[in-house]
C-alpha cells in the first residue's frame, strides 16, 4: 500500500513537473503575446493612476515605449526565421510558430509600428488624451498576433472577437459626432452577424470531423466525416472573413466606418487588420483544407471579379476623400483575392507581394491626410485638395506619385503588384477574366486621376493653413512610403525572394 502510494506520487510529480515545463517552454516560444499581455496589465494601471491629471500633462504609456518595443520584438521575430527547424506548436497544440506565420507577424508589428507613430504625431495635436485610445489600440495588436499563430479553430474566433470589440469602440472614440456613433453602431451590429456566421461555421465543421485543431483538420478533411457539413461550414467561415476584408458583397459597412471614424483609426483599419485575416484566410484554405480546392477557388474569384468591377464603377460618383479611398480598398482586396484564387505558389507569391506594397501606399496615403489633419484642415471633399499645388507643390508631386501608384501606372511599385496578378491569371488561362480585370483598372483609373486632375489644375479657394509644420513621424513615413513606391523596380529582388520562400513554407 504504502509502495503504491509513492509510487502514484511519483506520477502525479512527473505529470506535474512535464505540465510546468510545457507551459514555461511555451511561454517563451510566445515571449511577445506575453509581453503584449503584460504591458496592457501595465498599461491598465499606469492610465487609470496617471493619465486622467492635467497635471501630469496627461502622459501616455503607449506614446513613450510603443516604437521601440515593436521594433524589438520584431528583430525577435527575424531570429525564428533563421531556426533550422522553425516549424512547432506551443500551448499544447493551441499556437503554431511557422516561416509563414512568423512572416505575418513581422508583417503586422513593422507596419505598426508606422501607424503608432503616425497615431502618436495625430492625437499629440489633435489633443486626444484618452488613455483608453492607447489601450483599445494594444487590445487590437494582440488579438491580431494571436490570429497569426492560431491553430486552432476555437482560437481563431477568441481572437477575432478580441480584435472586433477593440475595433468597435475604436470607431465610436469620436463620442460628439453623430456619424461616428452611427458607423460604430453600424459596425457593431453587421460585425456580431458575421462573427455569428463564423462561430456556427466552426460548429458545422467540428460537427463533421470532430475536431477544432488545424493539424487534426488537415487529416480528417481528406477523407470526410459521418455527416459531411464541411463544406457548408466552410461556406459560412469565408463568408465571416470577406465581411472582416470588406469585400463584395459584404462591404456595406466599410464606407460609413472610414468616413465616420476618425482619420487616425480609418489609417488602423487600411493598414493593419487586411493582412491578418489574409493570412488566416492562407492558412484555412491553403492548408487545412486543400482538399476543397475547387470549391474555395470559385467563391474567391466571384468575390475577387465583383470587388474590381463594383469598386471601380462605384467609386467614379464619390466626392468625398474617404469614401473614394473606402472604395479603393475593396478593389485592391478583390485583386489579392483572384490572386489567391488561382491556388498556386506563384500566386501565393504574387498576393503576398501585392499585399506589402499596398500597406507601404497606404501609409503614405493616410501620413499625408493626417498631417493636414492634425493642423485643423479637414480635406473632406476631394475639390478641397485644389489649395495643395500653390501651397506646396512638392507635397502635391508626392501625393500624385502616390496616386499613381495606386491606379497602377508604370513604373511605380502599384503596376508591378496589379501585374502580378494578371499574370497568374494569364499562367491559370483565365484570359477572359484578366481581359475583364485589366479593362475594371483602366476605368478605376479616372477617379485617380481626377484627384491628380483637382490638385494640380482645380480652382483653389483661399484656404487658410496653420502655420505649423508637420511631425517628423508623419514627414518620415510619407517620405519612406514615396521612396519605396519609386525605386522599388529598382531592387525588387528582396521583397520577392521572401514572398517566394513564404509561399514555399506554406505549400
Amino acid at each position: 500500500m504504502v509502495k503504491a502510494t509513492v509510487f502514484d506520487t511519483g506520477i502525479c510529480w512527473f505529470e506535474s513537473s512535464y505540465f510546468c515545463l510545457q507551459l514555461m517552454n511555451s511561454l517563451f516560444l510566445s515571449f511577445i503575446e506575453v509581453s503584449l499581455g503584460t504591458y496592457i496589465s501595465a498599461a491598465i494601471l499606469f492610465s487609470v493612476i496617471l493619465s486622467n491629471f492635467s497635471f501630469y500633462s496627461y502622459p501616455r504609456l503607449l506614446s513613450a515605449l510603443s516604437t521601440f518595443s515593436i521594433f524589438v520584438l520584431g528583430s525577435m521575430l527575424f531570429l525564428l526565421l533563421s531556426l533550422e527547424d522553425p516549424c512547432y506548436n506551443t500551448f499544447f497544440g493551441l499556437l503554431s510558430f511557422s516561416p509563414f506565420s512568423s512572416f505575418f507577424e513581422i508583417l503586422l508589428l513593422f507596419f505598426g509600428c508606422f501607424v503608432l507613430i503616425l497615431n502618436r504625431s495625430y492625437y499629440s495635436k489633435r489633443g486626444l488624451f484618452q488613455y483608453e485610445y492607447d489601450l483599445l489600440l494594444s487590445f487590437s495588436f494582440l488579438g491580431l498576433v494571436m490570429l497569426c499563430l492560431s491553430n486552432d479553430l476555437l482560437v481563431v474566433y477568441m481572437a477575432i472577437e478580441l480584435q472586433s470589440l477593440a475595433f468597435y469602440v475604436l470607431a465610436t472614440f469620436r463620442r460628439n459626432s453623430e456619424f461616428s456613433n452611427e458607423a460604430g453602431l453600424k459596425y457593431f451590429i453587421l460585425g456580431s452577424f458575421s462573427s455569428c456566421f463564423l462561430l456556427f461555421g466552426f460548429s458545422l465543421i467540428y460537427l463533421s470531423l470532430g475536431s477544432t485543431s488545424f493539424d487534426t483538420l488537415m487529416k480528417l478533411s481528406e477523407t470526410g466525416g459521418a455527416l459531411d457539413l464541411a463544406p457548408l461550414g466552410l461556406v459560412l467561415s469565408v463568408v465571416a472573413l470577406l465581411f472582416k476584408l470588406g469585400a463584395v458583397p459584404f462591404h456595406m459597412w466599410l464606407c460609413d466606418v472610414y468616413e465616420g471614424a476618425l482619420i487616425s483609426v480609418t489609417a488602423f483599419f487600411a493598414i493593419i487588420p487586411k493582412a491578418v485575416i489574409f493570412c488566416l484566410l492562407f492558412k484555412i484554405f491553403f492548408v487545412v483544407f486543400s482538399s476543397y480546392g475547387s470549391f474555395w477557388s470559385f467563391w474567391f474569384t466571384i468575390t475577387g471579379f465583383s470587388s474590381v468591377a463594383l469598386a471601380s464603377v462605384v467609386a467614379l460618383y464619390q466626392k468625398r476623400t474617404k469614401r473614394l479611398l473606402a472604395y479603393s480598398a475593396i478593389s485592391h482586396v478583390g485583386f489579392i483575392l483572384l490572386g489567391i484564387s488561382s491556388g498556386t505558389i506563384d500566386s501565393i507569391k504574387a498576393a503576398i507581394i501585392y499585399l506589402v506594397i499596398y500597406m507601404i501606399m497606404n501609409i503614405g496615403i493616410f501620413s499625408l491626410i493626417m498631417s493636414f489633419s492634425s493642423n485643423g484642415l479637414l480635406l473632406k471633399y476631394l475639390i478641397n485638395w485644389s489649395f495643395l499645388k500653390k501651397w506646396n507643390v512638392v507635397l502635391a508631386m508626392t501625393f500624385a506619385i502616390l496616386l499613381f501608384s495606386v491606379a497602377g501606372v508604370p513604373p511605380l511599385a502599384g503596376f508591378y503588384s496589379k501585374f502580378g496578378i494578371i499574370l497568374t491569371l494569364v499562367t491559370q488561362e483565365n484570359i477572359a477574366l484578366a481581359l475583364l480585370v485589366i479593362l475594371f483598372s483602366c476605368i478605376a483609373c479616372f477617379y485617380y486621376i481626377r484627384l491628380i486632375k483637382i490638385l494640380f489644375f482645380g480652382e483653389s479657394k483661399n484656404y487658410v493653413l496653420i502655420n505649423k509644420t508637420s511631425s517628423k513621424g508623419l514627414e518620415f513615413c510619407l517620405a519612406l512610403s514615396t521612396m519605396s513606391v519609386c525605386f522599388f523596380l529598382l531592387k525588387p529582388n528582396f521583397l520577392i525572394n521572401i514572398s517566394y520562400y513564404v509561399a514555399l513554407c506554406l505549400i
